[in-house]
This record gives structure tokens, sequence and C-alpha cells, in this order.
């Protein structure tokens, strides 16, 4: 049993900051947390990590992304949601193979650790996800991860069979669910209403209650996409997953940009959660997600005790090209703030709880990640106050959000194992990573 304490740094939660703190963490859980003097006093530590210029963070959880679409960066800007599918993703995906699936989540996953991310939720593609799983247990991140199931309107390249699709699903699930000590588990992940047949969701519905794993799914992105749910369903697309019986506390909603308020409390009333992605959202001119919009009416939907479904944030690479968290904290705010027209539509401390403990409980993995707590995974995250987005020292969590760039990550720990110190990835070598890419996909 090692016992590792981080002594001497800044405590920071979207609550509090706590100085001269102490995190101690015996193997791969939270076990004592206060003030330094008084933590060290109680044990005997194996390792000490001085944090005295440092802040102490839960990692971020990212709760929506796309490792296989990292190939694509630059070359997919300035289009709509449905041209940047139909003229690039598809036909990417199309032409994907082994290689190139491994090579990308490999280098998303590198990317993701650079910034501080500790814990992901992965759309992958059609095949080869199982790259994804394979990958993710050799960099040592938590993840949610999930092969991409489409049965109609779909290229030719991706068209599934339904029965095939949940066969392979299955598989998956039996293969990879609750793997690496729980750190990697399967989410059910059909693309979006668009592309599944009802008989896919189904199919999907059955699969989580038989197994007790989530669902993630895109939805109301786009006006294009409700205006065609609406002629061929006659309802939306939340609602239409919620006459299938799809919506519950397991079922991750992608975007949620063009929800009606009645939507909003069917979200809360069924325990669905939501995921905002800002700059996607802004990337492919989707629109602005629904975060303040009904607060009148005390249906703030973020912070842990306001009223609504519970938000988390994503980076939603592909559609966007960066994985920093701290970027997306930004976007939201001031996404919120010039859209309403109002500079406290969405403060520094509700985003921050976005992308820490509201990303976790969107994933269901509240009680093991997205705070530092007594009892919880040890996913730690040092930033270097050196880094000039907190000089002068004034108040890191709002210089955090709006200042820092993700070069301030210095240490990054995930169930209690260091995969980054002073900016050096541990679990993998970072140069042969870069190489690897540029082999397959030139550069």
């Amino acid at each position: 049993m090692t016992k590792t304490g981080i002594l001497n740094g800044t405590l920071v939660s979207h609550e509090k900051l706590t100085k001269n703190a102490a995190v101690v963490f015996e193997n791969d859980k939270i076990i004592d947390i206060g003030p330094s003097d008084e933590v060290k006093g109680r044990h005997a530590l194996d390792i000490v990590i001085d944090a005295k210029e440092k802040l102490v963070i839960p990692g971020f959880v990212d709760a929506h992304m796309h490792s296989f679409q990292v190939g694509t960066k630059g070359l997919t800007t300035d289009v709509s949601l449905l041209d940047w599918l139909e003229k690039y993703v598809f036909p990417w995906e199309e032409k994907l193979d082994a290689v190139t699936a491994r090579a990308c989540a490999e280098l998303s996953y590198l990317q993701m650790i650079k910034c501080g991310t500790t814990c992901f939720a992965d759309f992958t593609s059609v095949h080869f996800a199982e790259e994804a799983f394979e990958a993710a247990k050799k960099f040592g991140l938590r993840g949610d991860i999930g092969k991409t199931m489409m049965d109609i309107n779909t290229p030719k390249g991706l068209m599934e069979d339904t029965g095939e699709s949940l066969k392979e699903t299955e598989e998956l699930i039996v293969k990879y669910n609750n793997t690496e000590n729980g750190r990697i588990r399967y989410r059910i992940t059909p693309r979006f209403d668009l592309a599944c047949s009802d008989d896919l969701f189904e199919g999907c519905k059955k699969l989580s209650e038989k197994y007790g794993v989530g669902i993630q799914t895109h939805v109301q992105e786009s006006m294009t996409e409700v205006e065609y749910e609406k002629r061929k369903y006659g309802v939306t697309a939340v609602e239409h997953l919620n006459l299938l019986g799809l919506l519950n506390d397991k079922t991750l909603l992608i975007h949620c940009i063009w929800l009606k308020e009645s939507e909003l409390k069917l979200l809360t009333r069924t325990g669905a959660k939501a995921v905002h992605t800002p700059g996607s959202n802004m990337m492919l001119a989707s629109g602005v997600s629904f975060l303040p919009k009904y607060s009148e009416e005390t249906l703030t939907l973020i912070g842990p005790k306001r009223e609504g479904p519970v938000v988390g944030l994503g980076t939603d690479v592909g559609a966007y090209y960066s994985f920093s968290m701290i970027e997306q904290m930004r976007l939201a705010c001031l996404l919120q703030k010039i859209h309403t027209l109002n500079p406290s539509a969405l403060d520094y401390t509700d985003a921050f709880y976005m992308a820490t403990l509201g990303g976790a409980t969107a994933l269901n993995r509240e009680k093991e990640t997205g705070s530092i707590e007594v009892g919880k995974k040890a996913d730690i995250v040092l930033l270097d106050k050196k880094s000039l987005g907190f000089v002068p020292d004034n108040y890191p969590l709002a210089q955090l959000v709006y200042a820092a760039e993700s070069d301030c990550v210095d240490t990054v720990i995930v169930d209690g194992k260091t995969l980054m110190e002073n900016r050096e990835v541990k679990v993998v070598n970072e140069a042969e990573i870069v190489a690897k890419v540029k082999e397959v996909l030139g550069g």
C-alpha cells in the first residue's frame, strides 16, 4: 500500500479555495484532506509532492469528444453541421482503418492528459472502436467509450445492419465494460435520430437495461435536424427518445441547443443528462445552448444546487479542434454573456463545476471523481501558479477560467497513478506518438 501526500497546495473547488492544504491518497483512493501541518502529522507518507506553488484541482471531465476525428483537424472549417458531416466526417470515417483509428485515439488521449483531463466520454466511429479502448487502457485515463451506431440515412461504408450493430455493441460491452479497475466503461452510442431507426434505439434500450450501461447520443444540435425530426416523427428528438423510453438517469444527450421549456423540464423529470459544447456550437454556427434561458422560472441548468438537468461540458473534438477544457469553460461563459447581454449569465464558478463535478455527474461517476473528497478516486491535477495567467495572484479560479492556458497543467494523476509530472508524460513516449501520427496521417 503506497501512501502519497500532496502538501502545501492551494486546493480549489467550485465552492471555495483553501490555502496550505494537503491531500493524501493511498493507492487509488483519497483518504485525508486538511491543513498541511495537521495532515502530514497523521500519516507516514511514502511519497511527498510539494505543491507550494501549485493549484490542486479535480481533474477535468470532457463529457463529449470524438477521438477518431482528431485526424480531420484543419480540414473541416467554416461549414454547417450537416455539410461538415456529409462532406468531411462521413467520408473520413468510411476510409478509416485500424492503424489510423489507433493513432488518432492515442493522439487524442495524449492531448487530453496535457490539458489536465482525467475522465472523458468518447464517441468513436462505426468501426474499430476497440482501438480506443486499448489506447485508453494504455494511457491510464478514466473513460466511457462507445462504438457509433448507424442503420438508416447513412453512407454505404458506415451503414449497419440493425441486428449486427447491436450484436457488435453487446460483444464490446462484455469485453470492455468496467475493466481496468472500473476506469474503462462502455457507453452505448447511437449517433443521432437522423441515422438510427426505432428498432436500433429500442435494441439500445434493452442492452442498457441488461448490462446497466449508459447511452450517449446527439440531439437537437441544429434547426435542420429539428425540422427533419418533426417532419418524420411529428415530434422533436428529445420527445421521440422519451416516447421510446430512452430518457433516464443513464442517458447522456449531447448539445441540446434547440430545446423548448417543456423538453428541458422533461430532462429534469426523467433524470437525463445534457452536455454543453460551446466551441463546436460556435464553430458550426449551430446555435447557442440553453444554459441561462429559463432562469426567471428557476430552471437554471448549471451548478450543484440549481433546478434543472445536470449539465456537463465537452470539447467535441473534432467539430472543434482543441482538447482544452480551460478554453471550453471560457467559451461557455463568454458565449452566454454576449448572447444574453448579461455579464452574470454564466459565471466562472459554474463553468468550473460543469468541467469537473457536473461532467462526472453527467457520466454517472460523481461518487468516484469530479471533486477532491475523502473516499473518491485520486484523480487530481496540479496547476503551476508561476504560469503567467496566475500572475498577479488575485483570485485563482477566476484566473483559471479567464486568463490561464493549458500549459499551466503541471501534473496529472488518475487512479492514484501519475500520468504526467512537470509536463512530462510518464505513461507513453510523446515523441513516438507524434511520429506515428505523422507517419499514418502525414505532416
